[in-house]
């Protein structure tokens, strides 16, 4: 019994976790220092792999 009550509440810990992870979305950011020469090519990698929005600095 005690193992089951145990269990039970773990059980119901982490589903309360995971039921509110379940509406973070994380972002991340990410730079990449290139020649302007490769930034085309950074880009439509970038794009390839559906990336959200992309920004050059000159």
């Amino acid at each position: 019994m005690i193992g089951f009550v145990i269990r039970l509440s773990t059980e119901v810990i982490f589903f309360k976790k995971r039921r509110l992870l379940k509406w973070f979305h994380s972002e991340l950011i990410v730079i990449v220092d290139c020649d302007e020469s490769q930034g085309e090519l950074v880009e439509n990698i970038l794009f390839h792999h559906f990336t959200l929005g992309v920004a050059k600095v000159k």
